[in-house]
């Protein structure tokens, strides 16, 4: 496991049961893991670059994705 997935994990408690193995994280343990704001990791979920689930009340974001986005960028 990357070190990212693996803080990832630890910072956002880990997978949705009946998930399977995806991982997923909350705004703010996003925005610590990508070192960028949370206003800026919120613009991106309205902007549509990153997809976000509701579960209750709170936004959760793959993962993989949040990742996959940072490749891009850079």
């Amino acid at each position: 496991m990357s070190p990212a997935a693996q803080l990832a994990s630890n910072a956002a408690g880990g997978s949705i049961p009946g998930a399977g193995t995806q991982q997923f994280c909350t705004v703010p343990a996003g925005a610590q893991m990508v070192f960028v704001s949370t206003y800026t990791l919120r613009r991106w979920l309205t902007d549509g670059r990153l997809r976000r689930y509701k579960i209750g009340g709170r936004t959760l974001i793959k993962v993989t994705e949040l990742l996959g986005l940072i490749k891009e960028v850079k």
